[in-house]
């Protein structure tokens, strides 16, 4: 069963424009109840897009050869979050998914500092049927009240053109940089 195509993208009056045949995953936006938007209703809601990851094909959590067609894999929304510098994955997740970290890094947030695993997943952006194969940390995203288990950062985000235009009410990241 294949995943549904993006809409056709169109920009308003003075915005650049992002051609018609470009998959885009369009942004929704997550609120404080847990509800997902197609449009912003506070300032406080939060920007996601809809991603699939696969679960470890292996003991050594190699996604090597994977077929996405009969592989198992987790489906969620992702925070995405301009302003961070790397990926993150929730602990419980990437343990969930049975992914072997490589090594362990000291994460500095906002507030303060924490061990974090770094492992390695292709994550599956579901709106562009386009795959990232990037470095995550795990953080424990769900213990600090987050309602999401990824966060996408600037390592993805620089790969892609972000448009979030409240003007014309389109949110989207497309598949390649203009």
């Amino acid at each position: 069963m294949g995943l549904p195509r993006a809409p056709a993208l169109a920009c308003g009056a003075g915005e650049e424009d992002m051609t018609n045949d470009a998959p885009a995953d369009e942004i929704r936006f997550l609120t404080a109840d847990g509800r997902i938007l197609a449009s912003p209703s506070s300032v406080k809601d939060c920007p996601v897009i809809e991603y699939a990851l696969p679960h470890s094909l292996g003991s050594s959590g190699e996604f090597t050869n994977l077929d996405w067609s009969n592989a198992p894999f987790c489906r969620g929304w992702a925070l995405v979050d301009t302003g961070a510098d790397h990926n993150y994955i929730d602990t419980a997740l990437a343990e969930k998914l049975g992914v072997v970290p490589t090594q362990t890094v000291q994460v500095s947030g906002a507030t303060s500092t924490t061990a974090g695993k770094i492992i390695d997943a292709p994550l599956f952006l579901i709106g562009s049927r386009t795959i990232c194969d990037n470095e995550f940390i795990t953080a424990d995203l769900r213990d600090n009240g987050r309602m999401y288990d990824v966060v996408i950062g600037r390592t993805i985000l620089y790969q892609r053109t972000l448009l979030m235009c409240p003007t014309s009410d389109r949110y989207l990241i497309s598949r390649a940089p203009l």
